[in-house]
């Protein structure tokens, strides 16, 4: 694909994913005076357009990868249906949270998921940094090799820890206890997901049995 493509096939996904959370999240609470979802739109999509930019100029092939979401595994195609409802449901509520007043958030623990999500960000933008390998969909690539290095020898699956710390506090940036109840489910799921793509590495990537050994944890370092 050449940049060109490539620019507007980004584009397009950004714009998408900017416009259809805006759209849950304003059309929910029926305003458009929430600061929180202002400010969580600026801190989840300006780092995600700054980083893209960097990807399209300096690494278009990972930026390709990450813009990938074909599945080919039965079981992650099962886990991204489930997963549709549940993000759904992890923006629609904190939107209809803020129209109805049903939680009281304090503005400590707003400020604390705001500054946590970000963190989750910055750990995602780190993990592609360190595995060229990083994509979207499970699937052993052309010419793949074991990364155990970084954050990779704190746990297994870093990835999915910067997406647990962005989707399980975004509800409690929003101010919405509901929405942070529904979005619990997120790890669960992610726990499928997880256990599926070790048994494809297991299988097709040299190394990595021992490197289980290694790293104990999966997900959360002492929990899981």
């Amino acid at each position: 694909m050449d940049k060109k493509r490539l620019l507007q096939k980004a584009l397009v996904r950004f714009l998408s994913g900017v416009a259809a959370i805006g759209l849950i999240l304003f059309l929910a609470a029926g305003t458009f005076r929430w600061w929180n979802a202002w400010a969580f739109l600026a801190v989840l999509f300006l780092p995600m357009a700054a980083f893209g930019i960097h990807l399209l100029n300096r690494e278009p092939e990972l930026l390709a990868k990450r813009l990938d979401m074909k599945e080919t595994e039965k079981k992650q195609k099962t886990m991204m249906t489930l997963a549709i409802p549940l993000f759904a449901a992890g923006y629609l509520l904190p939107g209809i949270d803020f129209r109805f007043g049903w939680s009281a958030v304090p503005l400590a623990v707003v400020i604390f998921s705001f500054v946590f999500v970000a963190l989750g960000y910055g750990l995602f933008v780190y993990v592609l940094q360190t595995n060229a390998y990083a994509s979207r969909t499970v699937a052993i690539q052309e010419h793949q090799k074991l990364i155990d290095f970084g954050p990779y020898r704190v746990v297994r699956h870093p990835m999915y820890t910067a997406s647990v710390l962005i989707f399980v506090l975004s509800p409690l940036a929003l101010g919405s206890w509901f929405g942070f109840a529904i979005m619990l489910f997120y790890p669960v799921l992610l726990k499928t997901r997880i256990q599926n793509e070790e048994d494809v590495l297991q299988a097709g990537l040299n190394g990595y049995a021992a490197y289980q050994k290694r790293v104990k944890w999966r997900l959360i370092p002492y929990i899981w």
